[in-house]
């Protein structure tokens, strides 16, 4: 997706492109902040999801992001969704193979936090394996 982008919204980059995803495929959106990942996600990816009973997992890197993720989904849905997981990456203790998108928001997270948490490369380890089984 980093080649794609151009200042354009995340959502028109991705276009109807989700569609395709299959389980296994690994998917890296970087953009820079304010460019939409967070809101596709939350509006595109989650409505279609809920449309074809599939689910999220989406995991953060930090308390107030999380806080922020529930309430503006809450604010742009009305409700939580059942088709959505929210969690921190520091306490998911579930299956990845649960789920048919697992996004790792702020995933810069596994690098730059690993010189002072040591549950980092746990974490990491854990997902890639998780998605290795899927």
């Amino acid at each position: 997706m980093e080649n794609g982008y151009c200042g354009k919204n995340i959502s028109e980059v991705i276009g109807e492109e989700y569609k395709e995803w299959k389980q296994g495929d690994i998917i890296l959106v970087k953009s820079p902040t304010g460019s939409g990942k967070s809101e596709f996600i939350k509006k595109q990816l989650l409505r279609w999801c809920e449309c074809q009973q599939k689910s999220i997992l989406l995991l953060s890197n930090r308390t107030l992001l999380f806080q922020q993720q529930i309430n503006d989904i809450k604010q742009n849905n009305g409700r939580l969704s059942d088709e959505l997981t929210l969690d921190l990456y520091q306490s998911f203790s579930g299956s990845i193979k649960e789920y048919d998108y697992v996004v790792c928001d702020e995933c810069h997270y596994f690098y730059e936090d690993s010189g002072f948490n040591r549950e980092t490369d746990f974490v990491y380890k854990q997902i890639i394996e998780g998605l290795a089984e899927g």
